[in-house]
């Protein structure tokens, strides 16, 4: 093996040649036998490829939640960290210098490396009678992990969908698990295309329902749709999803219920959450990260999540405590899909078709589950666009954390809402306006070094 291809490994595939241990979507966390990823030889060992929770779902990086100004460091945090992780902190005040590779090498070199390495063994292992069941479910898992990956990376280094920016260069949609495949960047519409491909074949191979929500299932899948489609604002096929999605689950956790002691009042992989997938912004540990005052102040106190989500410190801050993954230690920010998000995702496009009293009902089903119950008052709008303000108010307020508000950021930007970005660190103020091109990040230096040919963003 050629030295370039060597390090091509090291940065693009992150080592997925080693044995790796796993954990069973029928017993999350349970150990599993140890398996050498470049040899499987059976339907059981795809299976177990697939059922690596800590490869597959938890390979999102959550670096868009930093890159938003939900929340902040302070001072003597940022120049501690930036020691160590100077690229990093860059992108915190958005110079992005191109030397962040971890959200490229992770995602490519973990669910979407897994996916394809079980998309190439299926046609040469299993075939056997009576074996459809499991090669359907193991394919429809596969295109979903791989598809989920995909759009994360489509939402930092290529430009947000919309029609005059569709053949400009997206994503590499790798579909191979070949490291020595010639890397090229597909447009941004063909990004798309192969995304919501991969996730409608998915709905259709998954299973109704799973035992733990670290495996996908129709629900997942109808819900992942809901949420590619309304970010590349295409409403009427999101709202189509999402209501697909909502006839399989409709469950929604009532925070009445919970108890907001302690670091973690959410209980993990509760019965709200549709797929389980998590991060990590390695640089923060929890402590680290306050919340903005601007968005601490969107939670009226009637509003339970001002308490379940946050906590106030002794020097006066507001950490985040609500995250889906049940997280205590270094912050791992959950991105999964849960109903809540869906209710929001079919209540947005309701009232984009001028629909306000549907609109409303969809919201206040979830306010129901997050207001005080003896404060509680339904919310009502007088016009369509006062409706889609409450309901975008409530994305931000529900889904912090999940790096979703980027994604939103990025959408609403294109219908001219010329909304920017502010925060000041040593007594300098930055700014990411809302026409700047750093929406979208550079494809790292290491991967353009081993790979010539591949574009790179216009700055």
């Amino acid at each position: 093996m050629k030295k370039s291809t060597i390090k091509m490994t090291f940065y693009l595939i992150c080592a997925f040649v080693t044995p790796i241990f796993l954990s069973s979507c029928e017993k999350y966390l349970d150990q599993k036998p140890l398996i050498n990823l470049a040899t499987p030889e059976s339907l059981n060992d795809l299976q177990a490829l697939l059922d690596n929770a800590a490869r597959l779902n938890e390979s999102s990086t959550c670096i868009d939640e930093m890159l938003t100004t939900n929340f902040y460091v302070t001072d003597d945090v940022y120049n501690n960290v930036a020691i160590h992780a100077a690229s990093e902190m860059q992108l915190y005040i958005w110079k992005d210098d191109g030397l962040y590779d971890y959200p490229w090498s992770t995602l490519y070199g973990t669910s979407i490396y897994y996916a394809n390495t079980v998309m190439d063994a299926l046609p040469r292992v299993g075939q056997k009678k009576n074996t459809d069941l499991q090669r359907n479910l193991i394919k429809g898992r596969a295109l979903f992990h791989r598809a989920f990956s995909f759009y994360r990376l489509a939402q930092l280094y290529s430009k947000p969908f919309s029609e005059s920016a569709k053949d400009e260069p997206g994503i590499v949609l790798k579909l191979t698990s070949n490291i020595g495949e010639k890397l090229t960047r597909s447009t941004i519409g063909e990004s798309y295309e192969r995304i919501l491909k991969d996730i409608k074949e998915a709905a259709e191979l998954l299973p109704v329902s799973v035992e733990f929500p670290t495996c996908p299932n129709k629900a997942a899948a109808y819900g992942l749709l809901a949420r590619v489609y309304l970010s590349i604002r295409d409403y009427a096929n999101a709202k189509t999803y999402a209501e697909s999605c909502l006839s399989e689950r409709k469950y929604l956790l009532d925070y009445n219920e919970l108890v907001p002691i302690g670091p973690s009042p959410i209980p993990q992989l509760n019965a709200e959450i549709l797929f389980h997938s998590t991060g990590g912004l390695m640089s923060f540990s929890s402590g680290d990260r306050n919340i903005s005052e601007e968005l601490y102040q969107l939670y009226e106190d009637t509003d339970l999540r001002k308490e379940v989500f946050f906590k106030q410190t002794s020097s006066g801050a507001i950490n985040f405590q609500g995250s889906y993954n049940g997280s205590t230690g270094i912050w791992k920010g959950f991105d999964g899909i849960t109903t809540a998000e869906i209710v929001l995702v079919y209540a947005e496009c309701l009232a984009r078709e001028n629909n306000v009293e549907a609109a409303m009902a969809s919201f206040n089903e979830l306010w129901i589950k997050r207001c005080r119950k003896n404060r509680y008052t339904p919310l009502t709008a007088n016009s369509a666009s006062e409706a889609l303000e409450v309901i975008l108010k409530e994305r931000r307020k529900e889904l912090v954390g999940r790096g979703i508000w980027w994604s939103d950021l990025r959408r609403l930007n294109l219908d001219g809402r010329n909304i920017s970005l502010v925060r000041t660190i040593n007594n300098i103020t930055y700014q990411l306006l809302a026409n700047d091109p750093k929406w979208t990040l550079k494809v790292p230096q290491t991967v353009l070094d081993l790979n010539p040919a591949l574009v790179q963003n216009r700055y």
